[in-house]
């Protein structure tokens, strides 16, 4: 009860990212479930021409990753990385902000593999911040300006 009041002390504009973001976590884990991820991966690269923002976007890659990080912790379904990656990836897009989305794997000490997704926009990842993991990429999905 107390999270729901913090909620709606928070100024309009984080209310509605915050329920933006549930949303897209949502979808995103909904989409996962039905669609088979080959055919979501040609949507995750996405090469625009038009020109990125490129002016005072650190506030926002903040705001977003700070909006994915606390609303996947409240979702009744399961939101870990990649979900998180991707709903990331299309508030960036969104804002027509470069991006890169990463999908690695790595051994743990048992010798099994794990593995894991995150997004990076300039040297800032917005999520998927994996302590000292060193995971190997196998597959990247980028915005970028041509």
């Amino acid at each position: 009860m107390l999270k729901i009041l913090k909620y709606f002390r928070l100024p309009w504009s984080e209310r509605i990212l915050l329920l933006s973001t549930f949303m897209l976590l949502g979808f995103v884990r909904l989409a996962l479930l039905i669609i088979p991820f080959r055919y979501l991966s040609a949507c995750l690269d996405k090469h625009m021409a038009k020109p990125y923002n490129t002016e005072n976007t650190d506030g926002f890659k903040r705001r977003i990753s700070w909006a994915i990080d606390l609303m996947s912790r409240y979702t009744p379904w399961e939101s870990k990385c990649l979900v998180q990656a991707i709903t990331g990836k299309l508030f960036l897009r969104q804002r027509r902000i470069e991006n890169t989305l990463y999908l690695g794997v790595a051994k743990t000490q048992e010798e099994s593999l794990i593995a894991h997704a995150w997004l990076r926009s300039g040297d800032d990842i917005v999520t998927g911040v994996c302590g000292n993991k060193e995971f190997t990429v196998v597959a990247k999905f980028i915005d970028y300006n041509t």
